[in-house]
């Protein structure tokens, strides 16, 4: 079915119950590639030995690489997450609730910490503005 600004609709697949879906961190895309990027400005030098590398740090002690997250700290709720989705489009959404499924998380968690170190950055983006802009881009994209 054809909605709101020729968008389709169809159901949302959300698992769990109603009473309890789970916490998720969600990243406007623009703020992982402005971390990326920044961090590509800062790659490591490799060290002289493993030693020299703090405990904390995900610096690799046989190469110049180390693992970055660059993901949004904000947890968001997944039924705030379908509402924002909403609002943005102009239109109702229907659930469609189904039981949690093995390979679902109920919260998921990124700490930036090291990418705040290396580059004094950190995703910045507000859930609900990344939709928007999301949206925005895709309706464009699309002639929508």
């Amino acid at each position: 079915m054809t909605g709101h600004n020729g968008v389709t609709q169809r159901k949302v697949l959300v698992t769990g119950t109603a009473e309890f879906i789970g916490l998720h961190l969600f990243t406007y895309v623009d703020d992982l590639v402005r971390g990326s990027r920044m961090l590509v400005e800062s790659a490591p030098e490799r060290p002289a030995s493993g030693d020299e590398i703090e405990k904390s740090h995900s610096l690799s002690p046989v190469a110049s690489y180390r693992v970055v997250n660059t993901g949004n700290c904000e947890k968001v709720g997944l039924l705030d997450f379908i509402h924002a989705i909403k609002n943005v489009l102009g239109k109702k959404a229907i659930r469609n609730y189904v039981p949690t499924q093995l390979v679902n998380l109920p919260a998921t968690w990124a700490y930036a910490d090291l990418l705040k170190k290396l580059t004094c950055y950190r995703p910045q983006t507000e859930y609900r503005d990344g939709i928007a802009y999301f949206v925005e881009r895709h309706c464009e994209y699309y002639n929508v």
